[in-house]
């Protein structure tokens, strides 16, 4: 079937306006606030023992972190700091390129099965600017047989 010019027209008019928002959201989104513009990577892995969590963190001492399970939710979040060194900082005339984020950030992660996991034994490591984080799951009592007992 053939469609008319105008038509086609109004179809790629209409394609080209859903590709601008498109566009202009991500602008908006970005532009929401410092702590809204950096927003580390993560992945998350299930096993049959455990979900682990991997943000993509570097820079970040230790101290400056904050993780948070919230089962109720089924998320997990991640607050954390970039700072400056103040001697990066002295005596800065002109700056050429600025890429890296300093500053604060929350990531809400969502959990999978998260009312299965035992948060009293959530771990967290920091390693080569991942930090993962360890969510064993609750250990099930396994199946066990029952003798019958001759009365």
């Amino acid at each position: 079937m053939f469609k008319d010019y105008d038509e086609l027209i109004g179809e790629m008019e209409r394609e080209m306006q859903r590709l601008a928002d498109q566009a202009f959201a991500g602008l908006v989104k970005l532009s929401e606030g410092p702590d809204r513009f950096w927003y580390p990577r993560a992945d998350v892995f299930e096993t049959a023992d455990h979900v682990l969590v991997i943000v993509e963190v570097a820079g970040l001492a230790r101290d400056r972190y904050q993780i948070e399970l919230r089962p109720s939710n089924g998320t997990l979040v991640v607050r954390g700091e970039r700072v400056e060194l103040p001697d990066d900082v002295c005596g800065r005339l002109r700056c050429h390129q600025l890429e890296i984020y300093f500053g604060q950030f929350e990531r809400v992660i969502p959990v999978p099965d998260a009312d299965s996991l035992n948060a009293e034994a959530v771990e967290a490591t920091y390693r080569d600017g991942l930090l993962r984080i360890l969510l064993p799951r609750v250990r099930k009592n396994a199946a066990r047989r029952i003798p019958v007992q001759d009365r």
